[in-house]
């Protein structure tokens, strides 16, 4: 089957599965006559349309590649997939196995490495006493310096790397990241991802009292809320908020600090997200300890 084909009978699908009304899908995009060309797979596609009629529908890329790959997953992606069941089960026991597994294969690239050191930095946060291999570091930090197109795995695989990489390292990648921000953010999922990156780093940056660039970010992710609504993305905002109040913290704005961090708290607590509301107070408590 040819990749027309297989792409207009993906569009079909999805456009019957949300009871989508041509008129409505291909407005401003295109003709309902060019709309079933594509699918039956007659018409091909420049990278214009295809993401626009992507985006209509709600298609993420990801989502395309696997089905154009017979919803296959890589051997990276099958390895993280293994390794994100066994974290978030607990089984610290089952992810070192699976880890050491990989790691013995030969053949290994630098982008593969990178999945390896992400799953390093989840075993670690498991078992501190796991050393996170330094050349490991090295070859990881090699690969996203001469990255040129950054896809959403790998933006994923550096947010669970930003407190692992060197400081001066993480924060030249960032800038490189922010060449393509418009490119990651044109879907919804790597506009989540995005903020989540930029949240991360900026404690990161807070622990390491860089206020400066801590405040380049927070505009950044400023930019990025205003793009949606305010009940989107409530997690990432209050996360955020947390974020600001050590910031004013650290500024010596204590009063103003403390009330923020507090009140973010206090929705985590109350929407029951203990693991997160844990975390963030060991936060709280390494703040109070950098202004002492």
């Amino acid at each position: 089957m040819l990749i027309e084909e297989i792409m207009g009978e993906f569009f079909k699908n999805r456009r019957k599965e949300q009871r989508c009304k041509v008129d409505s899908l291909v407005d401003g995009i295109c003709d309902r006559r060019t709309y079933y060309a594509i699918e039956d797979g007659k018409q091909r596609m420049n990278f214009i349309f295809f993401m626009d009629l992507s985006s209509s529908l709600g298609l993420s890329l990801d989502e395309i590649a696997l089905k154009v790959f017979d919803y296959q997953l890589s051997p990276n992606q099958e390895f993280m997939k293994k390794s994100l069941n066994f974290y978030f089960t607990k089984n610290v026991i089952s992810l070192k196995e699976l880890y050491q597994t990989r790691v013995a294969e030969k053949g290994l690239d630098n982008a593969d490495h990178a999945h390896l050191l992400s799953v390093a930095a989840l075993i670690n946060d498991m078992d501190p006493e796991f050393a996170i291999p330094p050349k490991m570091v090295e070859k990881v930090a090699e690969y996203f310096f001469i990255l040129s197109y950054w896809s959403g795995n790998d933006l994923m695989i550096f947010v669970n790397l930003s407190d692992v990489l060197p400081f001066k390292i993480m924060k030249q990648t960032v800038r490189r990241i922010f060449e393509q921000k418009e490119a990651l953010c044109f879907e919804n999922k790597n506009k989540q991802n995005f903020l989540i990156l930029l949240i991360n780093v900026s404690y990161r940056c807070l622990r390491e009292n860089d206020l400066a660039y801590a405040a380049e970010l927070f505009s950044e992710i400023e930019a990025v809320l205003a793009t949606q609504r305010n009940e989107e993305n409530i997690h990432l905002r209050f996360l955020f908020k947390f974020m600001k109040g050590y910031y004013f913290l650290l500024s010596g704005k204590k009063e103003i600090g403390l009330r923020m961090m507090d009140s973010a708290l206090a929705v985590f607590t109350i929407n029951e997200c203990f693991e997160l509301v844990d975390k963030l107070r060991t936060y709280y408590n390494e703040a109070l300890k950098q202004v002492e």
